[in-house]
């Protein structure tokens, strides 16, 4: 799998361990996590060798502080957010991983 940024990705056994790494934003989730974790959903839901995942956030302070607002609010327009967001379901390939 890719080297990532803001996620960190790795299988033991068949165990998907998922940590969203941005500590110094209380893991705050942006547009190269959002495309990250599309990445690494879409991985996870396709290889049959994983059978569970487990999420946690990088750092003692917070798993996740929500949407990182000064990247959500720089869209050039809501239809290409929306778009955007339409394209990269990352909360669809969520509730579509059966394991």
């Amino acid at each position: 799998m890719s080297n990532f940024e803001v996620i960190i990705y790795e299988k033991k056994n068949d165990i998907g361990y998922v940590t969203l790494n941005r500590p110094q934003a209380l893991n705050a989730y942006n547009l190269q996590m959002r495309d990250e974790l599309y990445q690494v959903l879409g991985a996870i839901k396709d290889d049959p060798g994983v059978k569970v995942a487990i999420f946690k956030g990088a750092g003692e302070r917070a798993f996740c502080g929500g949407a990182d607002l000064t990247e959500f609010l720089t869209a050039p327009s809501p239809v290409i957010a929306r778009q955007v967001r339409w394209e990269r379901d990352v909360w669809g390939l969520f509730l579509g991983i059966t394991k």
